[in-house]
């Protein structure tokens, strides 16, 4: 059994894609991890990319028919990760693999189910710096203070962490109040990060992420179904 899976979720990301499984694989000896790319229904070459490296050993894909948002691409790669630790982190290279070791050891060493990269470094506008503070935050606040106040997508879990989420968790809904929801703890390092400069997320779609996540962390009724998706698995 692989130690760390990695589950990125992918969707217009061909051009980091390469380089971004290379650094992992630098990172990360062979026989401690896995790489699932998930293609939430890319609209550039993006699939192309993740059949090429799903040649090499313990790299593999997943293609949704339907584009069913980030989160429910992770919790559909998680579904299928084999490794006694699981990594979230983005395709876009602003999550660095270079703190993989260092958020095994420290989550190995704490009596966590979860360790988040708290973000350090510097954000594209002042703008989205208060909003995203304030909105983390804020849901730092709703959980009881257990989801930490820089919790974003970047993460290790255990499979203690990994089971108590695929087992309450809606589809669609906001992974990081789902966590907060099971009562496990959590902690945060800090981690020096890289603002993307291009980004798939309008202002709409922020805004009804963070509605989500206020709802979701809050254990309102869900209305809303999401769209299910047919899955190409890709070795």
């Amino acid at each position: 059994m692989k130690q760390i899976s990695v589950i990125v979720p992918v969707y217009n990301n061909e051009r980091t894609l390469t380089t971004l499984c290379e650094q992992i694989i630098d990172t990360l000896d062979d026989e401690l991890r896995e790489i699932i790319l998930v293609n939430d229904c890319s609209k550039d070459n993006s699939l192309s990319v993740i059949r090429k490296l799903a040649i090499r050993d313990n790299i593999f894909g997943l293609n949704l028919s339907n584009n069913v948002g980030q989160n429910q691409a992770l919790m559909l790669g998680l579904a299928e990760a084999k490794g006694n630790f699981v990594v979230f982190m983005d395709a876009d290279l602003q999550d660095s693999p270079a703190m993989l070791p260092v958020l095994f050891s420290k989550l190995q060493k704490s009596h966590a189910e979860v360790i988040f990269a708290g973000r350090v470094g510097n954000y594209s506008t002042f703008t989205r710096w208060i909003t995203s503070r304030g909105f983390k935050y804020l849901l730092h606040i709703l959980s009881g203070f257990r989801l930490p106040s820089d919790a974003g997508l970047y993460c290790m879990m255990t499979k203690t962490m990994k089971q108590a989420l695929l087992a309450i968790y809606e589809d669609g809904g906001y992974i990081q109040s789902y966590m907060a929801r099971t009562g496990l703890r959590m902690i945060a390092y800090p981690s020096e990060r890289s603002d993307s400069q291009t980004t798939n997320y309008t202002s709409a779609m922020r805004r009804s992420v963070a509605w989500n996540a206020i709802r979701d962390i809050l254990g309102w009724h869900r209305i809303h179904a999401q769209p299910s998706s047919q899955i190409e698995y890709i070795k």
